[in-house]
């Protein structure tokens, strides 16, 4: 039947009515223009123009689990239509198993973060507000929003919003909201979720029975005083996942090559020593299962190391045929890369390669490609005179494809370039949807056949997006969130998030993934998020371990007398001592990454953002100035 509701409305079917809310009346229709069906919200005249206007800005958000608004106009929503059951009706059926809370917390907090980012305070998150689909959670209705930078919502100012059992303190007070208003409603449906128990206010939440690591992000989630709660939603991310990938502690039975694959990575785990590269080989899916997995420890000589740092490229690469390991290494205050084969003991310096970053092989394993002076440039794997093929100031990554193509990223903040392994002029071949927040594309690989490409997106909102680009018709869709994608020949896609690296099956016909994720191997060093990994076509996987780079914070006098300023053992970078020389500002990597205070007489420490990278103080010690990812510069006003 058709039901007009206004001339904007006119090519809308009504399919059913959907339910009955507080703001109005849900229906599901077809849009006949564009052939999708939608829901359609009709709102109460209550709602007043702002209304319309700053929905309108919660339209911009686009993010794969938060329900999408299509359009916004007089006195109705036209929404993406989910399909599933509400969390609220799953809870019905009791609690969820703890691997399902975690996945599905992980969800909500990205889709958090994704808003906050924006400026949006959802104000109203409830098992009722949450889909559970096929996909995943999916968050809805932002009906009772905050934009931050207003003191309005989006329905009625200055009167407590949004539903008493899942209120943060601060709101049931009717004080100002922030982002962490959501982390405390978050603990709550975390809680529900574990325990398939409603937490009441002022009620002690039993965690008892629960894990000790996730039973620590509840809590700290539910501290009544927003500054002791965690203080981004991005922060409750990493956690949740940190706590999924300790629930595994050995890998479980699967079928078919996803569980060859799981066996044959968690068997490779390598015990590495400090500055040391982990190698070992994953067996292609046709071989037997019970064929040994080859493992070792490259050690670096004494006094060379690893020029690992925040922003550069990937340091280590195979050759295709796995039998050499090259890497780029520090000797004598020179780098440059070094190639060590497998039935040898010692690497040698690969002449002409001095002041090398980011090595990549040729297909036919003759040629090494690098960037050195801001040229991207190829040598024979033997050493020689390089050979400069096309400017990249600030590379992120390439690709060399069987058919002679090279693939390159030449900046942080551009699209992919290409260009003939003989050199000539590099053309575009990405361009950055800016109308969609991207402001980078890196880390290029091509997949077998050179028909198509893996690479990352970077967005705005800090996340990275694995995407595939299909060459020939330029088509390009987004696979999963991750970076350094690789194609492993068991027929998975290999792809790192933070310290971990994925495994997750691949078909390389339809290009899409068919199946979960699977975290394979952990404690491999990251920088800026990228992992320090490669892949040879013989299934040889290579990666600078994360305690390699781990060092402790001390204090020297003037006399050479040493002393700990902390007893972390984290990957620190940077640090700087205050003007008053009381406090170190330091840069972590990792897992807890991003600007770190601490503070010599009292002993404590603070982070100060998650994504900062070489701080520096002010000359009067109240401000930091650091490197934020988007290649920007920010101050942050440190109060004493």
């Amino acid at each position: 039947m058709r039901h007009a509701i206004g001339d904007r409305l006119q090519h809308f079917e009504i399919i059913a009515h959907l339910g009955t809310g507080g703001m109005g009346e849900v229906y599901k229709a077809r849009d006949a223009r564009l052939n999708r069906v939608v829901a359609i919200k009709i709102l109460s005249e209550k709602f007043s123009d702002r209304f319309e206007r700053e929905a309108r800005a919660i339209s911009a958000l686009n993010h794969p689990h938060i329900c999408t608004l299509h359009d916004v106009g007089p006195g109705y929503l036209v929404m993406e239509l989910v399909e599933g059951e509400t969390l609220a009706e799953r809870l019905q059926k009791g609690r969820l198993p703890m691997d399902v809370v975690l996945r599905h917390g992980a969800e909500m907090a990205d889709a958090l973060a994704a808003a906050h980012a924006k400026g949006i305070i959802h104000r109203d998150l409830k098992p009722g507000n949450l889909m559970v689909t096929k996909s995943g959670i999916k968050v809805l209705d932002f009906g009772l929003a905050k934009m931050t930078q207003s003191d309005e919502t989006l329905t009625v100012s200055k009167v407590i919003q949004g539903t008493p059992a899942y209120m943060s303190p601060e709101q049931l007070e009717g004080k100002a909201c922030d982002p962490r208003t959501d982390i405390f409603a978050l603990g709550l449906v975390l809680y529900e979720m574990a325990t398939g128990k409603r937490k009441g206010q002022g009620e002690v939440a039993n965690l008892g029975e629960l894990s000790e690591r996730f039973a620590h992000v509840v809590e700290r989630c539910l501290e009544p005083d927003p500054e002791n709660r965690w203080q981004s939603a991005r922060d409750v991310r990493a956690e949740l996942e940190w706590a999924a990938k300790n629930q595994i502690s050995r890998p479980q039975p699967a079928s078919g090559s996803r569980a060859r694959l799981a066996a044959l990575l968690f068997s490779g785990l390598v015990a590495a020593g400090l500055a040391g590269v982990g190698v070992w080989w994953l067996t292609p899916h046709a071989a037997p299962v019970t064929q040994s997995v080859a493992r070792f420890t490259v050690e670096l000589p004494s006094g060379d190391n690893l020029p690992i740092d925040t922003g550069l490229p990937i340091s280590i690469a195979l050759t295709p045929s796995g039998e050499q390991l090259l890497y780029v290494g520090q000797r004598s205050g020179v780098h440059q890369i070094f190639a060590r084969r497998r039935d040898e003991l010692a690497a040698v310096p690969v002449a002409g390669t001095e002041g090398a970053v980011m090595p990549f092989v040729s297909p036919t394993g003759e040629w090494i490609g690098f960037v050195s002076g801001g040229q991207l440039k190829k040598v024979p794997i033997t050493g020689g005179p390089p050979i400069s093929l096309a400017e990249a100031p600030v590379p992120s990554g390439a690709t060399w494809g069987t058919d002679g193509r090279i693939v390159f990223s030449p900046t942080w903040s551009s699209g992919l370039l290409i260009v003939s392994e003989q050199g000539g002029s590099a053309r575009p071949l990405t361009t950055l949807d800016t109308a969609n927040g991207e402001e980078a594309h890196r880390e290029p690989s091509f997949l077998p056949g050179n028909r198509s490409l893996l690479f990352v997106v970077r967005l705005n909102d800090g996340r990275h997006q694995i995407q595939c680009l299909d060459l020939a018709s330029g088509r390009r869709r987004t696979l999963t969130e991750g970076r350094t994608p690789l194609y492993a020949t068991t027929g998975h896609l290999i792809f790192s998030r933070e310290a971990t690296l994925f495994a997750a099956p691949f078909d390389l016909g339809t290009l899409e993934l068919h199946g979960m994720p699977l975290p394979v191997l952990d404690g491999v060093t990251t920088d800026g998020a990228k992992s320090h990994v490669a892949l040879a076509a013989d299934g040889t996987l290579a990666y600078v371990p994360a305690a390699a780079h781990d060092r402790r914070l001390v204090w020297v006098d003037m006399q050479g007398r040493v002393r700990a300023a902390s007893a972390d053992l984290r990957s620190f970078w940077h640090p700087r001592l205050s003007p008053d020389g009381k406090r170190i500002v330091v840069h972590v990597g990792g897992e807890q990454g991003g600007i770190w205070v601490y503070e010599r007489d009292r002993g404590t420490r603070m982070r100060l953002n998650t994504s900062g990278t070489r701080p520096i103080w002010t000359p009067d010690g109240t401000g930091i100035t650091f490197q934020w990812q988007r290649s920007l510069c920010s101050q942050g006003r440190w109060g004493r």
